[in-house]
């Protein structure tokens, strides 16, 4: 009885959707292929994130604040520390500076005995 209401993991969240998308899949089959192959697609996508998040493959995520927030989210569910969480994924993955390119402008040439 208590377990309805324990807030759902990330992985959790995203199994549903899994589950989901493969049922809707499957009972779009026999109405419209295309829409069940759409499904399909956005299933495997799915899967696709559980497998990354249970690796701990997150160069492949876009976003650094999603990658945070499963990592919080899995702390939370395993009863540790969010924070240390983050600081240690922040230690071994530290953020990427970005390159800032100079402003270089081309020479431009006016006619042609400018050179």
């Amino acid at each position: 009885m208590f377990g309805m209401f324990k807030k759902k993991s990330e992985v959790e969240k995203l199994e549903d959707q899994y589950k989901k998308k493969m049922k809707e899949g499957y009972d779009l089959q026999s109405i419209d292929r295309s829409a069940s192959d759409q499904k399909y697609v956005e299933a495997d996508q799915i899967l696709k994130k559980i497998e990354l998040l249970e690796k701990n493959d997150y160069e492949k995520f876009n976003i650094e604040t999603y990658i945070k927030g499963y990592l919080r989210a899995y702390a939370k569910v395993l009863d540790l520390d969010g924070d240390m969480i983050i600081n240690l994924y922040k230690e071994s993955n530290p953020e990427k500076t970005p390159e800032i390119l100079p402003n270089v402008k081309p020479k431009i040439q006016r006619n042609s005995t400018d050179k």
